[in-house]
C-alpha cells in the first residue's frame, strides 16, 4: 500500500513516476489543467497497463451496464473525458457504433485512435465551451473524469444532447457534490432543461491506488 507520503511525492513530481500505483497517484493529484495535460500525455503509454494489469478499474464497464439499458444501438454518443477509449471498448461491446470522444490529453487521444472504435476524436478542454452544435448527440457518457472538470460541463452537455437524450455520469460522489456538479444538476432543474433517471449504488473504482474513492452512476435526460 502506497503511504500518505509517497503520495505526496508522486502526485508533485514533474517525471512520470516507475511504478503503476504512483503513476496513478500522480496524475490524479494534478492540480491545474495544464498539469493534468501534461501528466496524462505522459501516462498515456502506460495508461491501460496500469488499470487493468495493476489496478482493477470498474468504472467503465459498470457505467455501459447501466448505458445499454437506455440507449438505442444507433445512438450518437460522445465519450466526454475518453482517455485511451475504455469506455468507447466497453460501447463496442455492447453494440454501439456511432461514438465520438473528447479529451484534453493528446496523448490519451492518440493511443484512443489506434483502437479504431471512435468515429471522430476532439481535443478539447471540458471546462471551457465545447465545439459542437446545440443538439448534436443523442447521448453524453462521462466517466472518471471529475477531479480535473468542473461541474459547469454540465450546462455544455445539456446544450449538445438532444431532448430526451441521456447524460450518464459516472464519478466520485464527494467530487459530485463539492465540484459544482450537483449545484448545475439543481440549476438545469430548476430551468426545465434536466431531469434525473437514477442514481446508482456506491463502489470502489480504484480499489488499491485510491481506495477512498466511491463512485456511483448518475443518469440524467434532457427535458423534451
Amino acid at each position: 500500500m502506497t503511504t500518505e507520503a509517497q503520495r505526496k511525492q508522486a502526485a508533485s513530481s514533474k517525471s512520470e513516476p516507475e511504478t503503476a500505483i504512483e503513476r496513478i497517484n500522480w496524475a490524479v493529484g494534478a492540480g491545474d489543467s495544464a498539469t493534468m495535460q501534461a501528466r496524462y500525455d505522459l501516462w498515456a503509454k502506460n495508461y491501460d497497463a496500469d488499470l487493468t494489469a495493476t489496478e482493477s478499474y470498474l468504472a467503465p464497464a459498470r457505467t455501459v451496464a447501466v448505458f445499454k439499458d437506455l440507449a438505442e444501438p444507433s445512438a450518437r454518443i460522445l465519450d466526454a473525458g475518453c482517455g485511451t477509449g475504455f469506455v468507447g471498448e466497453e460501447l463496442a461491446k455492447a453494440g454501439y457504433a456511432h461514438i465520438d470522444g473528447l479529451d484534453y490529453s493528446q496523448g490519451m487521444l492518440d493511443q484512443a485512435a489506434a483502437k479504431g472504435i471512435y468515429a471522430d476524436l476532439m481535443q478539447a478542454d471540458l471546462n471551457q465551451p465545447i465545439a459542437l452544435d446545440d443538439q448534436s448527440y443523442d447521448a453524453v457518457v462521462q466517466v472518471g473524469s471529475t477531479l480535473h472538470v468542473d461541474g459547469s460541463c454540465f450546462r455544455e452537455f445539456s446544450r449538445i444532447l438532444r431532448p430526451g437524450g441521456y447524460l450518464v455520469f459516472c464519478g466520485w460522489d464527494r467530487v459530485f457534490d463539492e465540484g459544482g456538479f450537483r449545484q448545475n444538476v439543481e440549476a438545469l432543474k430548476t430551468e426545465g432543461r434536466l431531469i434525473e433517471v437514477s442514481l446508482g449504488e456506491s463502489f470502489k473504482p480504484l480499489p488499491l491506488s485510491e481506495p477512498e474513492m466511491d463512485y456511483r452512476v448518475y443518469v440524467f435526460r434532457t427535458v423534451g
